[in-house]
């Protein structure tokens, strides 16, 4: 017997009764609303016949059992979505009961990763250990799947799962029914008069976050709100300190403005401040599934004698040499249901809620400051020009409260080509 292979079901009424659940389904139609439903391992094509009779406009049935055809209430496909690529674009749903199960674990990637091709919203279940399951070869816990969905970047929608299991009447669908989705991932950066810094900002990140929400701190630049409007996924909030470099007004932002939103993770970070890791969105959905809530980031000031124009590519393949900088170990990354807590300046945290940190540093915070001394220099200089009252006196904002009155920019130059001489490659 390969490991796929099992005895036909014996189609009659008393084993639909047992298997299929006409509930389940009338709860995800409702709670979906969906247009299109692929179902991997179909059977027969109960779920599949019931979808269509309940207004689902595009139904597609997979089954790798060869001879379905002779007993199938709905016209199934037959191929092994272990081994077959199956690419129908983005499905509504896609069901996949009962089916991983019977799949050896060596092989059963192929079906999670399928099932993540094709749908934004999985409806999965498999059997558990200590399940009657004649046919089970991979019988796993729950957690075993929320970790191998989660190397695709999808996480278990709890809410959702809650409630299919509330509604379903098969015992075994009741205690195995998941649902899966991606991770949402949102950033939130205070910002002003970045026209440079954007593009670079974007490349960056526009694949690994879901959404944009940028506070803009009254720009005064209008090429800079056309950059904004240029990008779907940005979300523009202002704020106004009077014309004032305000450590208070971008510390209240960090600390409060991700608690109104509904997101997975939160990225809070400045405009100069890259976020790298060789997969992310993978990365931290693994976080999700082991329950990190804070992943430890090490930091690092990236140098570069010439400012880059840009033309395209990422600043991460131009500047990716820099130097090790504890002060840039923030934690600028983490679930909401954490209260973060940062200290002025947001590179120290007191986070309180639901904290368990990863165990190692795996993510690195990239701080493109100093992209060309004069750049860098200048950037300081005009903030250093607009610090608040409270900055002032309380010595906030290092670098520009140094600055006040140009003091000093000759130990800065110095201190800059120190940098370039101890730089090492960082990625």
């Amino acid at each position: 017997m390969d490991d796929f292979t099992y005895t036909l079901y014996d189609h009659s009424q008393r084993n639909k009764d047992l298997h299929f659940d006409d509930q389940l389904l009338k709860t995800i139609i409702e709670v979906r609303k969906p247009t299109s439903l692929l179902d991997i391992g179909a059977g027969v094509g109960w779920y599949c016949e019931a979808a269509v009779r309940l207004g689902v406009q595009k139904v597609i049935g997979i089954e790798k059992t060869p001879d379905i055809h002779q007993m199938e209430v709905f016209p199934v496909i037959v191929s092994d979505a272990a081994i077959t690529k199956l690419d129908y674009g983005t499905i509504d749903v896609v069901l996949c009961l009962e089916v991983a199960q019977c799949i050896a674990p060596e092989r059963v990637n192929g079906l999670v990763e399928n099932c993540c091709r094709n749908s934004n919203f999985i409806v999965w279940s498999s059997a558990q250990p200590g399940q009657a399951c004649p046919t089970g070869i991979n019988l796993q816990p729950i957690q075993y799947w929320i970790e191998k969905f989660s190397k695709y970047g999808f996480i278990i929608d709890l809410e959702a799962t809650e409630k299919l299991r509330l509604s379903a009447k098969v015992e075994w669908l009741k205690a195995n029914i998941c649902v899966f989705r991606p991770m949402k991932i949102t950033l939130i950066s205070p910002q002003r008069n970045e026209l440079y810094m954007l593009p670079f900002f974007y490349k960056h990140y526009d694949n690994l976050v879901d959404q944009y929400v940028i506070y803009d701190n009254t720009s005064t630049d209008p090429q800079v709100f056309d950059l904004y409007k240029s990008n779907p996924k940005v979300r523009v909030e202002t704020f106004d300190t009077g014309g004032k470099n305000s450590s208070v007004a971008k510390l209240n932002i960090r600390n409060n403005a991700y608690k109104s939103i509904i997101s997975d993770w939160f990225i809070v970070c400045d405009i100069d401040e890259f976020i790298w890791h060789s997969n992310l969105r993978n990365y931290l959905a693994d976080c999700h599934a082991k329950g990190i809530t804070l992943p430890k980031i090490s930091g690092y000031d990236m140098v570069s004698v010439e400012r880059p124009t840009y033309d395209g590519t990422p600043l991460t393949s131009i500047i990716k040499r820099g130097i090790a900088n504890p002060g840039y170990s923030k934690r600028a990354v983490f679930q909401g249901c954490v209260d973060i807590c940062y200290k002025t300046g947001a590179h120290y945290c007191e986070p309180k809620g639901k904290v368990l940190e990863s165990p190692i540093e795996e993510i690195k915070l990239l701080h493109y400051k100093w992209v060309g001394y004069e750049y860098a220099f200048e950037k300081m200089l005009e903030r250093s020009r607009r610090l608040s009252p409270e900055n002032i006196a309380h010595g906030w904002s290092f670098a520009e409260h140094d600055l006040i009155g140009g003091n000093n920019p000759q130990r800065w130059r110095d201190g800059f080509e120190k940098m370039i001489k101890e730089s090492t490659q960082v990625i």
